[in-house]
């Protein structure tokens, strides 16, 4: 039959972790110049960028989690949405406010979720905002999919109607 007991298992965890002794290194925006989403980088894919306006572009992603699929990006070095322009800002909404009337005419009545992706790493500098298609009928079980996961990673996440302002802190 079946194997019923325990197994002891030691593990070594690798070495203490302790504050670094010099600051992080922090990158200029003008030195970017290996930024995977910089349409001036020799790593840019040019070929995924579907639209580009004056301040902010829209790509396909390298790798899709559906079809529709896209990513929302500014032109110039980013952090964050609230670090945007006024004329960065016009235009996510625009190419969101785009979309939303494209998944609802393209996927039968399909909302959308947007959220931002933005680390502080080397090749992660720059922030985008991916979109992705939702059917209707999943709308209100991916909102509390999301709640019940920030709340199990003790993150709180706001829910932005339309285009909410941010100002950055």
């Amino acid at each position: 039959e079946g194997y019923s007991g325990t197994i002891p298992v030691t593990a070594k965890w690798g070495k203490k972790r302790t504050e670094p002794t010099e600051p992080r290194q922090r990158y200029e925006a003008d030195t970017r110049v290996d930024c995977w989403f910089c349409l001036a980088s020799s790593t840019c894919e040019a070929h995924l960028v579907a639209s580009i306006a004056e301040d902010v572009y829209l790509s396909l992603p390298k790798g899709a989690l559906c079809d529709g699929h896209v990513l929302v990006l500014p032109v110039p070095h980013s952090c964050n949405h609230a670090q945007l322009s006024d004329a960065a800002h016009s235009e996510v909404l625009s190419y969101k406010q785009a979309l939303s009337k494209c998944f609802f005419t393209s996927y039968g009545g399909a909302g959308m979720v947007v959220f931002e992706r933005y680390a502080d790493t080397r090749g992660t500098y720059h922030m985008h905002q991916q979109v992705v298609p939702l059917p209707a009928s999943m709308t209100g079980a991916a909102k509390k999919a999301f709640e019940r996961s920030g709340k199990r990673q003790s993150l709180n996440l706001v829910e932005m109607i339309g285009d909410d302002s941010l100002q950055s802190t």
